[in-house]
């Protein structure tokens, strides 16, 4: 994802959360799409504690651990736009107060 070449060094960490039991089968995926970001094991209690409501739900999350903004699906200039705003310290508009 090219959002995280431009940001890594400003701070911004993706994890990818996924539902696969398989790990073979999250590698395959990992390896066809080119991710360069950590995707960690099926974690079905971190979808249901993020609110997981899309395929995909990104969950963005300050520095102190707090919730700033989901989105379902993937709008990457959405995305974009709402990465570069945390990055700064600015909230996200629309996203109301988060939680730890």
């Amino acid at each position: 994802m090219a959002l995280v070449e431009r940001h890594r060094e400003k701070g911004l960490v993706v994890l990818g959360l996924n539902d696969e039991p398989d790990p073979d089968r999250v590698a395959e995926f990992v390896r066809s799409k080119d991710v360069n970001y950590a995707v960690l094991p099926s974690m079905q209690g971190a979808f249901k504690a993020y609110g997981h409501r899309a395929y995909p739900t990104i969950v963005l999350v300050d520095r102190e651990g707090i919730v700033r903004d989901r989105q379902g699906g993937f709008d990457e200039q959405r995305l974009q736009e709402a990465v570069v705003r945390l990055l700064e310290g600015k909230g996200v508009p629309g996203a109301g107060e988060g939680r730890r």
